[in-house]
């Protein structure tokens, strides 16, 4: 029997692409990675949650070294999504999983999506081949041509997954409301038309700007002054 691992973050993306894993008929084990990320509290409730509900071992593989950036609270800075980019992390991760308690795997899942390739150049599908290549080992990449919104409609019938994902840069107990990954999450519900289960502590960018015209996750624009934080009008959704 294939040794199969699936990269698990508790975010939607990685709790879709472990559902989609058993479907196809495997019986993968949920390898969850930490590497100084300021989210990876949170990150590992949610994984612990989700690989329980669907009856799924989970392994933690801890110590990952990938370098100072403003995801792991070395750096100050805006985290929106080019602020995440931390080089060669999925590489790592891969390979973390791939080789988790010192066995190989034959396939490692990751959840990398089309909307992450513009910023993420490790989300890439011919990445994901040169690696393959490298390693000898099959890397699915289910999602990588689906977007957030294409995510969000794949729960239907699994929605109660949903309740247990986490997606926040901040890494605080209620989701912040306002970094890169929050607002990536906001557009995906409001495009797919769904209810987001999840719970904000800033809920400004859950509703279009009636002043400057954002939409539902963009940041407030002012034509004179660029992006802003906010309009302290902004309805809250």
């Amino acid at each position: 029997m294939s040794t199969v691992r699936v990269l698990l973050s508790g975010g939607m993306d990685s709790t879709l692409c472990l559902a989609l894993a058993l479907d196809q008929g495997a019986r993968p084990t949920a390898v969850f990675c930490e590497y100084g990320q300021r989210h990876r509290v949170m990150e590992a409730g949610a994984a612990a949650l989700i690989a329980a509900e669907v009856s799924v071992p989970m392994v933690t593989v801890r110590g990952l070294d990938l370098g100072q950036g403003r995801l792991t609270g070395d750096e100050g800075g805006d985290l929106d999504a080019e602020g995440a980019v931390l080089p060669g992390r999925n590489r790592a991760l891969l390979r973390a999983a791939a080789w988790a308690g010192g066995t190989r795997a034959d396939e490692v899942w990751i959840g990398a999506t089309a909307d992450d390739q513009e910023v993420f150049e490790d989300c890439r599908r011919p990445y994901f081949d040169a690696l393959e290549r490298e390693w000898g080992i099959t890397i699915h990449s289910p999602l990588v041509e689906m977007t957030k919104a294409q995510i969000v409609r794949s729960f239907e019938g699994r929605h109660q997954l949903l309740r247990y994902t986490y997606s926040c840069y901040q890494g605080w107990s209620l989701a912040c409301g306002f970094c890169g990954a929050c607002r990536a999450r906001a557009r995906g519900f409001a495009e797919a038309g769904v209810k987001d289960p999840g719970g904000y502590e800033d809920r400004r960018y859950l509703t279009p700007c009636g002043f400057c015209g954002a939409g539902v996750g963009d940041r407030c624009h002012h034509p004179s002054h660029g992006w802003t934080t906010p309009h302290r009008e902004r309805e809250q959704g």
